[in-house]
């Protein structure tokens, strides 16, 4: 064997290892890359499951005073009389089924039910404004500060959904959501906003 060969093959042999050697680092990157990326998704699903089974209850417990949803027209009209306005029901892409508003405009108070007929329809989403009075369980209503709706709800609040402006407890496909302005509670909407 020449030199000339001899230097190529022992080129060779030093570039295949050092070429082998990085191959191997870069499969145990690549596995433990691999390992910690599911359980950084089960720790975020774990949240996000957490969330959606806290707005889930919000949804069946929460309340604004005795108002609350799935309660039946009849209820309704016990509670806090004849809607000032009624929108025409109409049925809604998102879930095939009839929706109706009734609007409450000097009690700050708006009502959207599900249902096709007065008698099968009852609350799937509830938003109250100025000038109701009315408050949630932890005794949060138009006009409380943002610190004391953050306080109220800790542990329960979406921080991805959330910002100066709003607060998402639970999540926005259900649960509770705050506006605000200025610092204070413009609004207040329990249900699902999003589908």
């Amino acid at each position: 064997m020449n030199n000339i060969t001899r230097n190529i093959l022992t080129f060779s042999c030093i570039f295949l290892m050092a070429l082998s050697c990085k191959n191997s680092k870069t499969e145990e990157k690549n596995k433990q890359t691999n390992v910690q990326n599911p359980s950084v998704k089960t720790i975020n699903n774990t949240k996000e499951d957490e969330l959606s089974e806290i707005g889930f209850e919000l949804m069946k417990n929460e309340s604004f005073g005795e108002l609350k949803l799935e309660l039946g027209t009849k209820k309704i009209k016990d509670l806090i009389g004849e809607p000032e306005e009624k929108t025409k029901s109409e049925i809604w892409e998102v879930d095939g089924e009839y929706h109706q508003d009734w609007k409450y405009r000097t009690k700050g108070i708006e009502l959207n039910f599900k249902g096709k007929s007065d008698s099968t329809r009852t609350v799937e989403m509830i938003t109250i404004i100025k000038p109701c009075e009315l408050k949630t369980k932890k005794l949060i209503g138009i006009g409380s500060e943002y610190d004391k709706v953050q306080s109220a709800y800790l542990n329960n609040i979406d921080q991805s959904a959330s910002n100066a402006e709003t607060i998402v407890v639970g999540t926005v496909y259900g649960g509770l959501v705050f506006n605000f302005e200025n610092n204070k509670v413009t609004s207040i909407f329990i249900g699902a906003s999003a589908e």
